[in-house]
């Protein structure tokens, strides 16, 4: 019996770790803060959320806007706070044009996610304070760098009053952008969907923003001229997030 409970504990354990581990590792999981990462099409109704990531960047935040104006888009722009500090004009452009911005953490650290509750507060408040010197706005949003989460990650965002918000669908063109990739896997994106590019660049390392500029005309085309989604919005009206900043 002993050689039973002991199994069973095991087993237990094993279980408990995994669904701590998928909580870390899935962008969609809830299990360690509330994340927001789809709506429901039937409360939202035809319209869904582009957002983009890494920025502000000189040559992919400018071509990106330009792309959007061009349509009428509003978009969410989760910022990478260090980029801020060397850019802080492309903030102010993208709040100028009407566009949400978002807490993308200040330095996008890979191996950044299993540190202290006191560096996240740190982290999330250098962004803040750089959007905010930068814009006059301070962002209430924070996208978790991949999308990947930790429990005391998960602190500090409680203790900062952020709001977690991560993706339906990406066009994975983080490291290497292909304009039909992106089409391939964002154009038949419907309703209540977040879907993710890449305005700016990962410090880890650098990438031409500028294929993933280019697929926005006719991503834009296909997901507006399709029938399903009659408008592109902040994720704030998507998700019905009041005051968001």
């Amino acid at each position: 019996m002993s050689g039973v409970l002991v199994a069973a504990g095991a087993a237990g354990l094993a279980a408990s770790a995994a669904g701590i581990a998928r909580g870390i590792a899935s962008p969609r999981s809830s299990l360690l803060m509330p994340v927001r990462w789809r709506a429901d099409p039937a409360a939202c109704g035809p319209v869904a959320a582009l957002t983009f990531d890494d920025g502000p960047h000189p040559v992919g935040t400018p071509l990106v806007l330009e792309a959007l104006a061009r349509r009428g888009v509003r978009a969410t722009f989760f910022v990478i706070g260090q980029h801020v500090e060397r850019h802080p004009e492309l903030v102010r452009e993208i709040r100028d044009a009407g566009h949400l911005i978002g807490n993308h953490s200040h330095r996008h650290g890979h191996a950044d996610a299993l540190r202290g509750r006191r560096f996240w507060r740190r982290e999330l408040g250098r962004c803040g304070d750089a959007v905010e010197a930068a814009c006059g706005v301070r962002p209430t949003l924070f996208r978790p760098p991949m999308g990947v989460k930790s429990p005391l990650q998960a602190a500090a965002v409680r203790d900062l009053g952020l709001a977690a918000v991560t993706w339906s669908r990406r066009g994975r063109d983080g490291r290497r952008a292909d304009p039909q990739r992106i089409l391939d896997r964002l154009g038949d994106a419907g309703p209540g969907e977040i879907l993710t590019l890449h305005d700016g660049t990962d410090p880890a390392f650098d990438r031409d923003p500028r294929p993933t500029a280019a697929a926005l005309d006719p991503l834009l085309h296909r997901l507006l001229g399709g029938g399903r989604i009659e408008r592109l919005v902040g994720v704030d009206e998507l998700l019905g997030l009041a005051g968001t900043s």
